[in-house]
């Protein structure tokens, strides 16, 4: 009874250390996944504070210029529709279609 006891608490203990990494594994991607969803978030905030800056004839080329250039740095990691978006509405502000088309040259 007592070698069962053994076998069965050193079971446990596996299989419960197994869930903790599997806990922590998810966790993890969770942490990777809602940092990626701020950065698209901040953005997406970032444009449309410039459309805003647009609408009151206060948008200045090198605020666009570093949008595109925050825009650059998260394309990798962000879905490709909500950069595509990004994009496009950053070509409708002043000076957006001309720096778009530079930033494409240089890639």
């Amino acid at each position: 009874a007592q070698r069962r006891l053994a076998q069965r608490t050193a079971r446990l203990r596996a299989e419960c250390g197994a869930l903790l990494d599997r806990k922590t594994e998810v966790t993890h991607a969770h942490q990777e996944r809602a940092e990626e969803l701020r950065r698209e978030v901040m953005l997406f905030e970032a444009v449309e504070y410039l459309e805003l800056q647009e609408s009151r004839g206060e948008a200045i080329v090198n605020q666009v210029r570093t949008a595109l250039h925050m825009l650059a740095i998260a394309a990798p990691c962000a879905p490709t529709d909500a950069v595509e978006r990004l994009r496009e509405r950053l070509s409708r502000l002043p000076g957006g279609h001309v720096l778009q088309a530079a930033e494409q040259e240089t890639m």
